[in-house]
């Protein structure tokens, strides 16, 4: 089946360095409780909603948007190589969308950077001033990613199997085996053992998953 669209991950795969939520909770001083709270969803005793719910609870108040938006990008730093991969990708007629448990304003603001048209990412609520109201808005779900992927590709008109995704970690295990080609960027024994295809590069992406699809076609 040829390859229509990519999901790809964020943190850790179009960035370098600390993940998007590893740098606020340093900024902040949280790191420790949240890795706490992140066990116990990793466990199953506590939903994604109530783990976002504690994490922003360890952050301060007054919350605005705008001190949270200049923490998060003086940390993350774009692969150089980034751009070029997402034009080489949409050069072959590839749909590239990012696909992110970080929160959409720093995972949502990359892409327009990076030029990608779909993205879909966490979210918090903002009153008018730009102050944080209290509520949490879990789009992407860490662990079951291929939930929010299904229903993008729904929208689209397009099969799960249809579909590649990219990322670094092995939480995203669910959806990798999910989606028609699932690669894993720099861990090879990842890669072998959930059984996706590994990449030693970002930069190898776009010949991995277009010259399957040219392939296809022809």
């Amino acid at each position: 089946m040829t390859i229509r669209a990519i999901l790809l991950d964020f943190d850790g795969t179009l960035t370098e360095g600390d993940h998007s939520w590893t740098i606020a909770h340093k900024v902040f001083g949280s790191l420790a409780t949240s890795s706490r709270a992140a066990g116990l969803y990793r466990e199953g005793k506590i939903s994604y909603k109530e783990f976002m719910e504690i994490d922003i609870s360890l952050w301060p108040r007054p919350l605005h948007i705008s001190l949270l938006d200049e923490i998060l990008w003086d940390g993350i730093k774009l692969r150089p190589e980034a751009e070029d991969v997402v034009d080489a990708l949409e050069g072959c007629g590839i749909t590239p969308i990012i696909l992110s448990s970080a929160l959409d304003i720093v995972a949502c603001k990359a892409a327009r950077i990076l030029g990608v048209e779909l993205c879909v990412a966490n979210g918090l609520g903002f009153d008018e001033r730009g102050f944080y109201d209290g509520h949490v808005h879990p789009f992407v779900e860490p662990l079951r990613k291929e939930k929010a992927t299904k229903r993008i590709l729904g929208e689209l008109g397009m099969d799960m199997k249809e579909s590649a995704a990219v990322a670094d970690s092995e939480c995203d295990s669910s959806l990798l085996r999910a989606v028609g080609k699932g690669i894993i960027i720099g861990d090879r024994r990842l890669a072998e053992r959930i059984g996706v295809i590994y990449a030693k590069s970002l930069s190898q992406v776009p010949e991995i998953v277009c010259s399957s699809a040219s392939k296809e076609k022809g």
